[in-house]
């Protein structure tokens, strides 16, 4: 809620209320739009920095209120806009990570015979906080707000305004099952190349690259969901990790066969046990690594 105080809304109303028959002592109440209103009394605006609007919604009808024992006018209404927030973000644990939301209202200040503009944020308005969050893939973990104070430059003074926090960390389902099983399920079949005979180098390079590939074109899944950044996401290592461990088959596989066309068939076998052994191992190993770097996952002491 503003309140700002306008001498002249005190005479209006007063005005209004001795042309009323019959008036009550407790005053009276009417309803005005903004354009009747607009360019007569001050109407402050509410101001967002971090947002940019994309829908502003007409104003409600202002509620005019004159109470008679305290010679005091009210004007009451409702602003409603939706826009995109605007911010810095650290996504380096994609898609697992969390984010802080930051953004402050307050009213703009213009030239106007008035004398001050405050704010006040009752139990409504901390109810109301739970439910101003709407954005999907996120889930909302922690909230507040607290009251700032900026300087105003018109007023020469710092003027209260009001902050709001919110926590938000973001849903990964979508991630885990569009791009981490299907990646981890074309590994399994990289892994399988090892248990193919060193010999069928056309069978065993076939089915290894052909994983490679299908790795690559997952990277188009998450292309557009991030900005171009200048540093690694976690995904990103996922993804370049899967591509390494995606070629080690076919450089297995051109190996063994080097080795069989040297006459050592007993060490191409030896490698393609080695490999079955600690291929996937060595795989989860580095992604829970990578996950424990990245603070997601804590190892109990």
């Amino acid at each position: 809620s503003l309140f700002w105080q306008d001498d002249r809304l005190a005479q209006v109303g007063k005005d209004i209320y001795n042309l009323i028959p019959n008036k009550s002592l407790d005053g009276f109440g009417c309803t005005f739009t903004v354009e009747e209103l607009s360019g007569k009394y001050y109407l402050p605006e509410i101001l967002i920095p971090s947002l940019i609007p994309t829908i502003i919604y007409k104003d409600s009808p202002i509620e005019f209120t004159y109470l008679a024992e305290e010679e005091t006018t009210f004007f009451t209404t409702v602003k409603r806009f939706s826009g995109v927030m605007e911010g810095e973000f650290d996504l380096r644990n994609f898609p697992f990570d969390e984010q802080t939301l930051v953004f402050d209202i307050f009213p703009g200040y213009y030239q106007s015979e008035f004398n001050y503009v405050d704010s006040d944020w009752g139990e409504d308005m901390q109810e109301a906080d739970t439910v101003l969050l709407n954005t999907p893939g996120f889930n909302l973990t922690f909230y507040e707000t607290d009251v700032k104070h900026h300087y105003s430059s018109m007023l020469g003074t710092r003027e209260p305004i009001r902050g709001f926090n919110y926590d938000i960390k973001r849903d990964p389902t979508y991630y885990i099952y569009k791009l981490f099983i299907p990646m981890i399920f074309l590994l399994f079949v990289s892994w399988s190349v090892f248990w193919v005979c060193p010999t069928d180098l056309e069978s065993r390079t076939t089915i290894s690259v052909v994983c490679l590939l299908a790795l690559i074109a997952y990277n188009f899944v998450i292309d557009d969901e991030i900005p171009k950044l200048n540093y690694l996401t976690l995904i990103d290592k996922i993804i370049l990790m899967s591509y390494l461990f995606a070629a080690i088959p076919t450089l297995e596989s051109v190996f063994a066969k080097f080795l069989i066309d040297r006459k050592k068939e007993n060490y191409a076998l030896k490698t393609d046990v080695i490999c079955r052994m600690i291929y996937l191992p060595a795989y989860a190993l580095i992604f829970f690594g990578m996950l424990i770097s990245s603070n997601l996952v804590t190892i109990p002491l």
